[in-house]
């Protein structure tokens, strides 16, 4: 952008956590935009799902728990940390300059400790659980279309599963060259975390 050098440029990085967004309508609004320009309508729509875990500390954020961290895991040691576990709703698209599909975030939506949703006063509810809820979000908003969902073992459960099938949604396990894929779009969607200011 050529702004490197200005003093004060960390205020550009503010412009989306300065106001109250709908992170819904602008995910309804972007999942919309994406399918108008970059899915063919007899194409189904393919979903993907993950979750991944931002490393955080601090008194200021709302979401703040203590998960367990699948990277610094191990099956004799458990590791948790202190972070923001967040779940992220993406469409896999081919794009023309590239032979690799890509996978467009549309909304990412932050998972919260029992402790944490005691402390808000929220009900808890699981990674299926969220999954199910956007997975139907997109179903209503495109009930005549396709709809094929991925995501890695840990959605593997039966209500998720159920779920999919109530709502005609394929459901099955992602490759691994799909499963690096996400995974880099999971880090590079945590900026649209400032879009979930609640």
């Amino acid at each position: 952008m050529g702004l490197g050098d200005e003093p004060r440029f960390e205020k550009y990085h503010r412009a989306l956590n300065r106001d109250h967004w709908e992170p819904l309508l602008l995910g309804r609004l972007l999942l919309g935009l994406i399918i108008k320009l970059c899915v063919p309508t007899d194409a189904p729509l393919l979903l993907a799902i993950g979750e991944t875990l931002e490393r955080r500390w601090g008194p200021k954020i709302n979401y703040l728990g203590k998960f367990r961290d699948p990277v610094r895991s191990s099956k004799e040691k458990v590791v948790y940390t202190t972070g923001v576990r967040w779940l992220c709703l993406t469409i896999i698209v081919s794009v023309p300059w590239n032979q690799r599909k890509w996978a467009l975030p549309i909304i990412t939506i932050p998972l919260l400790a029992p402790k944490k949703s005691a402390q808000l006063g929220k009900r808890h509810r699981t990674s299926v659980a969220r999954a199910g809820q956007l997975i139907s979000l997109v179903r209503r908003r495109y009930p005549q279309r396709e709809i094929r969902v991925i995501g890695d073992g840990g959605f593997a459960a039966v209500p998720l599963v159920q779920l999919c099938i109530n709502t005609s949604v394929p459901i099955g396990m992602m490759p691994i060259q799909t499963h690096k894929l996400l995974f880099k779009c999971l880090r590079w969607s945590l900026f649209m975390s400032f879009l979930n200011k609640s």
